[in-house]
């Protein structure tokens, strides 16, 4: 169809016609940020939250894979652990930003588990504050298992996969310094 006339949409279909990126990818990442967008709505579960970071930073991974030439389901793989462990610290890092905004993109379930209201949250409850580090441990906890995945499987990819995934260590790099 014809893209809005948003000078990145536009942008990006004039890539997508003149090279050989898969549609699909680009799709995936927009239709997620779209969903995310319209529905205003935080995740209900961890898998919720992964399938967003697959959906957005895995398929940037994927596009970069291809960018590369590699076609290689090992690649692939660490792309997808990579994209998730990166999706799930983006929202960790946006905690701050849109609790000013007062917009909680959480998953519901550990929230819930933890008793963290988001009212309480907004109104800068000590012990809402409390909590909160308690379901990020949780967050990064399933953060780190991608991580250690990606350890796993980094002997079994291409080495020409390698500059998709420097991304990745100059963010966690840059992360580890920040936090």
């Amino acid at each position: 169809g014809r893209p809005r006339h948003h000078p990145i949409r536009i942008a990006l279909r004039g890539t997508v016609k003149k090279s050989s990126m898969g549609k699909q990818f680009l799709k995936r990442i927009i239709q997620a940020k779209d969903d995310q967008l319209s529905a205003n709505a935080p995740s209900t579960s961890m898998k919720d939250l992964e399938t967003y970071a697959e959906n957005t930073a895995s398929s940037l991974l994927y596009l970069q894979l291809q960018a590369l030439g590699i076609e290689d389901q090992n690649a692939d793989h660490a792309a997808s652990h990579i994209g998730k462990a990166l999706g799930i610290a983006t929202t960790v890092r946006g905690i701050p930003y849109l609790v000013r905004e007062r917009q909680l993109c959480l998953p519901t379930q550990l929230t819930a588990n933890h008793g963290l209201s988001s009212e309480d949250l907004f109104r800068g409850d000590a012990t809402a504050l409390t909590k909160l580090s308690d379901v990020v441990f949780d967050i990064a906890t399933g953060e780190n298992d991608h991580l250690l995945r990606t350890g796993t499987l980094q002997k079994s990819t291409l080495p020409a996969s390698v500059p998709a995934r420097l991304s990745a260590v100059c963010y966690f790099s840059r992360f580890t310094l920040i936090y």
